[in-house]
């Protein structure tokens, strides 16, 4: 029992680097990791957590193959890679249902790769800022008209009747 301890530890503190793109792990600086009795590499630390769990090292490789497909936008190596997951644990089937569900739409991000909802989120957070803020306007058609005129919209219709 003692042994298994040992092997969780490290896997709970570097859980962050099972996160990271394998691309842009180092493997050339050598770092002192706390669980490591000797200096190594992130890449050597992926190396012994994935030696842990073969169930690991399994769901790591399939992860990177579709992280890799989302971020260069290859559709056709994403539906490969859905294909492919036909092995893949009970847990991780989980967060596939969602991609095999809504393919379409999946594969329509991809390929738009120019267009993002960060403007709109933004505008969001503002109103939201101001609501905050304002403690409640005595009327929605005050607080409506505040909102329009802090992102300079122009209207149809005339703003005050």
């Amino acid at each position: 029992m003692r042994h298994h301890r040992a092997n969780i530890k490290p896997s709970k503190k570097y859980w962050k680097l099972l996160l990271k793109p394998a691309a842009k792990l180092d493997y050339k600086n050598f770092h002192r990791f706390s669980q490591f009795k000797y200096f190594t590499t992130e890449v050597d630390v992926i190396d012994n957590l994935l030696s842990l769990s073969p169930e690991l090292a399994q769901v790591y490789a399939y992860a990177q193959r579709l992280c890799g497909a989302v971020r260069t936008h290859d559709v056709e190596e994403l539906r490969n890679a859905l294909a492919d997951s036909v092995g893949a644990p009970e847990t991780f089937e989980t967060c596939l249902t969602y991609i095999r569900e809504h393919p379409d739409y999946i594969e329509n991000t991809l390929k738009h790769k120019d267009y993002s909802n960060g403007p709109l989120e933004g505008t969001n957070n503002r109103i939201k800022v101001l609501k905050r803020s304002g403690y409640g306007y005595t009327r929605f058609k005050n607080f409506r008209l505040r909102v329009l005129v802090m992102l300079r919209t122009k209207t149809k219709h005339p703003i005050i009747k």
